[in-house]
């Protein structure tokens, strides 16, 4: 089940958060995110959050800025049924595009993208902190 993430939800998406990302987010950090356009959702399994998205659309462009799934669920579909459902909520706001940022070295991501028919659209040198100096992130986006 997909339901939109509350303030009871921050705990196990932080939780996931560290598991997960070289530089995650923190509980104060993520107990901001509520601003224009937010739109932030979870996937759930018996009232257990597996995995979870945090957007906004602003002006009719939907950014994606997280998108994650617990370690031992991944593979499981999940971010798939978490990506699908964040287009749907775009279209449904007549959004035009969706961008995202990902990791160059985060291939699942990139393949997940890219069978959503997400484009790459150019290079952000040393974007994210990584474990020696930075890395790289792609720009992409979804036209819809």
């Amino acid at each position: 089940m997909i339901r939109p993430l509350t303030a009871h939800d921050i705990t196990w998406v932080e939780a996931i958060e560290q598991q997960v990302h070289l530089s995650p987010w923190s509980y104060s950090t993520l107990s901001k995110l509520d601003g224009r356009g937010a739109y932030h959702f979870g996937y759930f399994e018996q009232e257990k959050g597996l995995g979870y998205c945090y957007s906004q659309c602003i002006a009719g462009e939907v950014h994606l800025h997280n998108l994650a799934v617990a370690k031992v669920n991944q593979g499981q579909g999940i971010a798939s049924c978490l990506l699908s459902a964040l287009i749907t909520q775009a279209k449904s706001l007549n959004a035009d595009s969706i961008w995202l940022e990902v990791r160059v070295s985060n291939l699942s991501a990139q393949a997940l993208y890219h069978k959503f028919d997400f484009s790459e659209v150019t290079r952000r040198e040393n974007y994210y902190p990584a474990k020696q100096g930075y890395e790289d992130a792609l720009i992409m986006c979804l036209t819809l």
